[in-house]
Formats: structure tokens, sequence, C-alpha cells
């Protein structure tokens, strides 16, 4: 255990769970029978590892060194691949370590258990069944008919191949008929003698598929289904049913059944399989029936040539109920570099911030069931004791143009004189639109219209180089209501804003719509915009996907506080404010440094600073206040009130506005700068006629 640097110690455990490990660890360790398999050597990096492992529990066991390697080499280690280069380099690697160790190894005839999978679309069973009295062996012409198919494809569907049972039982008497030889002195078939030849490895590879290993580690390929070719994808809708959404997933359920009852499956793969709805079924496999006993999850960017999203995590296949698990959670860690030294960080000291223990029962809680082994327990609660965002709100998707170039452009791109903000009352051609937008909250991103004459004819019949209609108008009922609006998928945090009646919306621009009344609107408004929210959207939508499946999941408080809606309000008027300050907003009057009405600019812009900041510090207010009084009404004490002032979401707030790693200093001269900008822009569009004086 000492010499592996990554080696996480499993938690203190309870006695009913030390009892159910005990159950199931042998009372004594022979190093000659376990047994490691990488089902997706590639080059064999993770066997060479395995090799050193090895190599130290049989020297701790005290075994000598030079009859260590020919130990590992044929009774420990196994390898498949599909690829006949990447078999001969993984032996290649595993003969150069253990020669390392035994300078006579090349003269020991060691046989390797490492191979390459191969097709049977050479294997002439019929010649043999010709050939050879099968029943001899106990064997019948389908068992031969039965292995060439199984293996039709061995060359695609790799170690995902699952050997039947019947199958499997007549593997020994397979084997045999392998080693079959012609009597000396007879007429040699080569027909005969070339079927037996391409009958011994696909018994090989039957054996080493069919059987039980006491740990499998791999690196198994990622591929989506939809980059399946059609062979692919017809064999795993078949044979991995809920587990085909990407190569991965179906990856991991055989893992599971390579391993014996009790042993340990690692594995490093895409984190996705984690959180998003499509994976849930390969989630409650894995922690439902089987128990997830550590997890890595690795930075988005933790590797600087690739975009994998990469986590490393161990199952026992197990069922042990109230285990505590071990996680590392490096999301915070952006560096390629930092993810090594974090890691051992959290390893040697449990109290980083950074580590977590969590049983897999936890994640049962949450609609999903996600991986969301930092949610603290009274996070987690509130899935159980508060309503869903789905029971008090109308979620909705909205329209698809099919080409946002023809039917969507910023408000003032168009004649004012064609462009409305009640089509019910007064029809025209373009019409506000909410399409998402930056991460702000309460109030703003109002600047897209959409063509939506006649009711959005022509986007209706709009049609694809293919022919075909490429628009979807979606929830039309709900056109031009007064909601709420959220961006899709966001960079950032959730934000959510008021939607004025008199929007449609697409699909970037999710909305909802209260069942109730007006109150109701803000309460749910500052409910989904508070730390609590965002707490247990981290679980819900830790991909940042925002969809109505994730946000129908939110529980919202059911008891209410009355200062809630009125907070709310404050902090919509305080944000339309400073949305409505800036040339973007159609409803802009005159410029913000101009309305300070000073003999100077220098003074105007005093001025301007100090209500600036005053209306930041409102807002900060409103958030905190709303943030407390949510909190005690779900009996929230892990999530903090507070809002740091890079989250408070006004365009004068430069904190936010330019963020980065400038100090505040260095904000607040940007700022300054823009400010005369603005002015200057203002002057210009007066002299040219944009506003009347």
């Amino acid at each position: 255990k000492g010499q592996m640097e990554y080696y996480i110690e499993p938690a203190e455990q309870t006695d009913e769970v030390k009892a159910q490990l005990a159950a199931i660890t042998p009372s004594t360790l022979d190093p000659e029978a376990l047994t490691l398999i990488d089902p997706a050597s590639g080059s064999g990096h993770i066997l060479v590892e395995a090799y050193e492992l090895f190599k130290a529990i049989y020297l701790e066991r005290g075994y000598r060194q030079r009859d260590v390697p020919q130990l590992i080499l044929e009774k420990n280690l196994f390898g498949l691949d599909i690829d006949g280069r990447a078999a001969q380099l993984t032996g290649f690697a595993l003969m150069m370590k253990g020669r390392a160790d035994d300078r006579r190894l090349f003269e020991r005839g060691v046989k390797l258990n490492v191979m390459a999978l191969q097709a049977s679309s050479g294997f002439d069973a019929e010649r043999l069944i010709q050939g050879v009295k099968l029943a001899e062996y106990g064997l019948q012409p389908g068992d031969l008919a039965e292995l060439k198919d199984l293996f039709e494809h061995a060359t695609t569907f790799g170690s995902l191949i699952q050997v039947p049972d019947g199958l499997a039982q007549k593997l020994p008497a397979l084997k045999l008929l392998s080693k079959w030889r012609a009597p000396e002195g007879t007429t040699q078939d080569w027909t005969l003698v070339d079927a037996f030849k391409r009958l011994a490895p696909l018994v090989q590879q039957a054996e080493m598929l069919a059987a039980q290993y006491d740990a499998v580690v791999a690196n198994p390929p990622y591929m989506r289904s939809k980059f399946y070719g059609r062979e692919l994808e017809e064999w795993i809708k078949s044979k991995y049913e809920t587990f085909d959404n990407d190569l991965f997933s179906a990856f991991i359920a055989r893992f599971l059944k390579f391993v014996r009852s009790g042993g340990f499956a690692g594995a490093m793969t895409p984190f996705v399989w984690m959180f998003i709805p499509s994976h849930q079924d390969i989630r409650q496999m894995m922690t439902r029936e089987h128990t997830l006993t550590s997890l890595i999850q690795l930075h988005y960017d933790a590797y600087t040539d690739a975009k994998a999203h990469p986590c490393t995590f161990v199952m026992r296949s197990v069922r042990l109920g109230g285990f505590l698990s071990s996680f590392v959670r490096l999301t915070d860690f952006p560096r390629a570099d930092d993810q090594g030294p974090r890691t051992l960080e959290a390893i040697g000291n449990r109290s980083c911030g950074w580590f977590y223990e969590s049983s897999n029962d936890d994640f049962r809680k949450v609609p999903g069931s996600p991986v969301a082994y930092w949610l603290a327990p009274d996070v987690a609660s509130l899935f159980e004791t508060q309503p869903r965002l789905e029971e008090l709100m109308e979620l909705s998707a909205g329209l698809s143009t099919g080409n946002n170039e023809i039917f969507q452009r910023q408000w003032h791109e168009v004649a004012l004189s064609r462009f409305t903000l009640s089509y019910e009352e007064a029809p025209n051609t373009w019409v506000p639109c909410n399409s998402g937008g930056r991460y702000r909250k309460w109030f703003g991103n109002n600047g897209t219209v959409v063509n939506w004459e006649d009711s959005g004819v022509q986007m209706r019949h709009y049609k694809n180089a293919k022919g075909n209609i490429a628009s979807a108008i979606r929830n039309e009922a709900n056109y031009f209501r007064p909601g709420l609006t959220w961006t899709k998928l966001s960079s950032a945090r959730f934000s959510a804003r008021w939607m004025d009646e008199g929007f449609a919306f697409d699909d970037t621009g999710r909305s909802g719509f209260v069942l109730d009344s007006e109150q109701d609107r803000k309460n749910l408004l500052a409910a989904m915009l508070s730390n609590a929210s965002h707490a247990a959207l981290e679980a819900l939508a830790p991909t940042a996907s925002f969809t109505s499946g994730e946000l129908a999941m939110l529980p919202i408080p059911g008891a209410r506080d009355s200062n809630i809606a009125g907070l709310a309000s404050d902090a919509v008027t305080i944000s339309r404010w400073d949305w409505d300050l800036f040339e973007r907003s159609w409803c802009f009057t005159w410029n913000l440094l101009v309305q300070q009405a000073s003999n100077t600019i220098r003074n105007s812009y005093k001025k301007l600073e100090n209500a600036v900041r005053r209306k930041t510090v409102e807002l900060r207010s409103c958030e905190t206040q709303i943030n407390k009084r949510l909190n005690a009404l779900s009996k929230v004490e892990s999530v903090t009130p507070d809002v740091p002032i890079e989250q408070i979401t006004l365009t004068v707030n430069p904190a936010y506005r330019y963020g980065g790693k400038l100090t505040e200093a260095e904000q607040w001269t940007r700022f300054r700068q823009d400010t005369m900008e603005e002015l200057v822009s203002y002057a210009i569009g007066c002299m040219m006629g944009r506003y009347s004086l």
C-alpha cells in the first residue's frame, strides 16, 4: 500500500458495514490465485503498473524475485484488445518488465495471457464437423457453429462480447478438441489442419471472455452512440439495451460481468455518466446493485490536448449497504498540472475542502440518482420534503427558427415601425424574443426580436437544404404571456429573469409560467435564484444544461415568507433600472452621466459612481436577505446566504461587468473609461439625430 501513491484509504465504516466486509474478505491471500484483466489494454500501460503491484505482493510474501516475473505473467495478468499491434506492444512491454527482474526470462517459455481478439470469418466449422467425431469430445455441430457466430465481428465488438453460459460449459471440450493432431503416419489434410489452427485462438479468447477475475481495470473507448456504425449500433442495442448511449457505458456494464462477486472494477471514463439523464440506468446499476467505493472527478480541462472530461473510479461487485465512499472533486482546479498534486493533497488531508465522503444510498434522494457526492445532507433532504418546481410552474421550451440569420435580429436592426411590444393588441412583423444570453439575474437580456409576421407563417414553412421543415414552433399558447425566463446553457451559474408580457421565446431562452398568482411569480423567481437552489442545481444539472427536465425537479420551499416577494420585486426593479440605463435597451432615454446634472463631467462621474455603488449594495442586500429567509423556511444551514460581489449582475457593477483577475481599482478604472465612451456615443447619437433632445 505504501507504494501506491494515489491509494485512497477507505473511510471509517459502521460496525454493520464492517461485518459485511468481513463476510466477503478471504482469511488468507494466495498471490498466485489473484487475477487482473484489462479488457481494452491498448499499449499495456495499466498492465505494466499492475505488474509492479503484483511484484510487491509476491516479494512481501517471501517469493524469490527471479521466480516472480513468470508467475505474474502466466497467472495474474490478462489483456485483450481488438488491435493486433496494440496486443503486441502490451506483450513486449510486459516481457521487458519481467526481463528486468529475471535475466533468463526469455529462456523460460513464458506464455502470456494477452491477445488480440480474432474474427471467426476464416474458421471453417463445417470442415471440422466433417473431419472429426465431435461426439467423442461431448460436442455437437451446433457448438462449433455457435462459437463461430459469437466471434463473427470480434474485431469490432471486442471484449463487449459475452460468452453464453451453455457455450462456456463446452469450452473445456472445445479446448481439448483444439489440441487435436493427426495420428503419425497418416496423410495430413491441410484444410482440416487450418481449421484446427483457427479454432485454437477462438477457444482461448472465449475462455478469457467467459472467465471472472478478481480485478478489472481499464480505460475503455469513448464513443457517443450517434457515431456508431449501423452494425455496432444494432448489436449494442440488442446486448446492452439500457447502456447504449456511449461505448464506455456498455464497457462499465461489461466490467461488472467480468469481475467475480466481491471483486473490484476500476476505470477512467468521461464523468457525464454521473449526472445526465441518459446514463441514469448505468448509475443505478453501479450504486444499487454494486458499490461505488471511490472516485476522483477531474476538471473539464484536465488534459491539455483533449476535452475528455474524465473521472477515475473503483467499484466493488457487491452491494454494501451503508458503505461510506470516498470522493475527490477537482472541478475548482482548471490547470492540467494541478490535477495530480491536488489529488495527493486531498488524500493526505481529508479536510482540504475538496475531499468528500458519501454513501451510495444518499444518491437516491435526488431525482435521477446523480452521483452528487458533495451535496450537503440538508440540501439533499429538500428533494424529499419540498414541492418541485414543476408543481408550481409550467416549464416550456420555445421555438426553433430553423435559420436564426433570417428570422432573428437585434431590436435596433429593424425599423421601429415594424416592431411591437404588444403583438396581440398591435400585430406587427418583429416581436421581442427571449433567447437566453449571458449570466444575468432578475431582469434583462432583452435584445433579440423574431419575425412573427402573420403568426410566423414564413418561419413555419421554412425548409432546409433537404427540403424538410427546419423550424419548430413549441408551446405557442404561452407566447406573449408574462412569466420567467432563463438561459438553457450556461458557462456560469443558473440565472432566471422576470419576463414582461409581449415576448415570444426560443429554445435557448427557456421560460416558465406560474400556475397561481403574480405574488407566486416573485416568490418563485426569488427561490430559483437562491443559493440553496444553486446547491440543488449543482446536483440536478452539474453540466450547466438547464432544460425543463432538470428544472422540473428543483425543490422549492413549500412554506411562504411574506417579505420575500417584496424583496424580489425590489431586485427586479433595480435590475430593470440597470438594464435601461444603456443604449442596448429599447427603453433607454438618456445617458446615465448626463442624468447626474452637475456642472462638470468630473463631478457628474463622482455622483454616478456613488449612485451605482448604492444600487449594487442595495441589490446585494436584497439577495442576502432572500437567502437568509429561504434557508430558514427550508431549514438549510450548510448553504451561506452571502452573495459574492461579482454575482450581483448589474452592468454598473464593475466586479460583475469585468470580473477576471482585475483588482477593484482596475475594475473601477475600466468602468470610468467605458462611461466616458458611452457619453461620447450618446453625444454622437444626439448630433446625428438618433435621439430627440
